[in-house]
């Protein structure tokens, strides 16, 4: 469109929104792309080799043409960031809402209190924060389909992966603060303290597994994060704080070697759960989609043997039922 006329320019840009595009302008040569500019979602000029009516209509101010490519990448890695935030956070705020409504309204008082919830949701801001800022996305995604204007943020996949883990985390602490009672050396503070540390571990290990840890790229760019590297071992050291000596503050005790190893058990079974949800929705849809493909040819085949046989019996039973109600076949069929 470079060579095109301005209203040409600018009707393509309406157009393609019209469509549902997310539309970017790379232009600004002129003064006269200034209009084409502002009307596209990201107008992009660069910072020599444009006007400076145009620089004030931009978006999206580059040095060099050759990093255009680059900044569309950096751009959905943003975007992905953003999905395993809200992912994140509204695990975080359900499983604890859902934990706090169902105790308290069983026993009149929530094993998570007010200070709690505020440390918790102080952590996945700190450390989710940081995530955002890493380039963790891999190379393949760069290939896949962009996200439409009118796609949600929340996908499918993210609203199954927020729902197992909710499931789990308010399961899990649920069981232990209602069946807890069972083992002789837990009373109330131990045990409102384990639930705690649980939910606490839960949100870093989960945090871990919206990062996808395991591949060995993302693996790396966290490694050479040292500020969240840094985030993550004080968040870790305030937490021993808070459950060995926060007593008057956030209402904790003291918990020995044994207790801390099932607190991050549980939580480590959190992150499992997610993987193996995912591992089985994968085969589940390959398996569907193998059963597809093969029964399809069959299928039609069996469909034209039986389609005279189908509409027979149909025809016989309507018919017989409208003067003999007790000889139909549908009724012998029935009975």
């Amino acid at each position: 469109m470079g060579s095109s006329l301005p209203k040409d320019k600018f009707l393509m840009v309406e157009q393609l929104k019209k469509k549902g595009h997310i539309v970017g302008f790379y232009g600004g040569l002129t003064s006269s792309d200034a209009l084409t500019l502002k009307g596209a979602d990201v107008g992009i000029v660069e910072n020599l080799w444009s006007t400076k009516m145009a620089r004030e209509n931009a978006d999206l101010i580059i040095k060099n043409g050759y990093f255009l490519s680059m900044n569309m990448k950096s751009g959905a890695c943003a975007y992905h960031n953003i999905q395993q935030f809200s992912q994140l956070q509204l695990t975080t705020c359900i499983s604890g809402l859902l934990v706090t409504l169902v105790v308290t309204m069983h026993s009149g008082e929530s094993p998570l209190t007010t200070v709690h919830l505020i440390w918790v949701n102080l952590i996945m801001c700190l450390l989710g924060g940081l995530m955002m800022v890493m380039e963790l996305q891999g190379t393949e995604r760069h290939t896949q389909r962009l996200a439409k204007r009118t796609e949600s943020l929340i996908t499918k996949v993210i609203w199954g992966n927020i729902a197992v883990q909710v499931l789990y985390q308010a399961s899990i602490l649920l069981i232990l603060h209602f069946m807890g009672n069972v083992v002789p050396s837990m009373n109330e503070g131990v045990r409102n303290t384990m639930i705690f540390n649980t939910f606490t571990l839960c949100q870093v290990l989960n945090l871990f597994s919206a990062m996808n840890i395991v591949k060995k790229e993302v693996l790396v760019v966290v490694l050479r994060s040292h500020w969240f590297l840094m985030a993550l071992a004080a968040v870790l050291i305030i937490q021993v704080i808070i459950v060995e000596f926060g007593k008057g503050l956030a209402s904790c005790v003291r918990l020995n070697a044994l207790q801390w190893l099932i607190c991050w058990v549980l939580a480590a079974l959190s992150w499992g759960s997610v993987r193996a949800f995912k591992f089985l929705s994968a085969h589940l849809q390959r398996t569907t989609s193998a059963l597809m493909v093969s029964s399809h040819a069959g299928f039609s085949h069996l469909q034209r043997r039986l389609y005279v046989p189908i509409c027979l019996f149909l025809i016989l039973s309507v018919s017989s039922y409208c003067f003999r109600p007790e000889i139909s076949p549908l009724a012998l069929y029935i009975h």
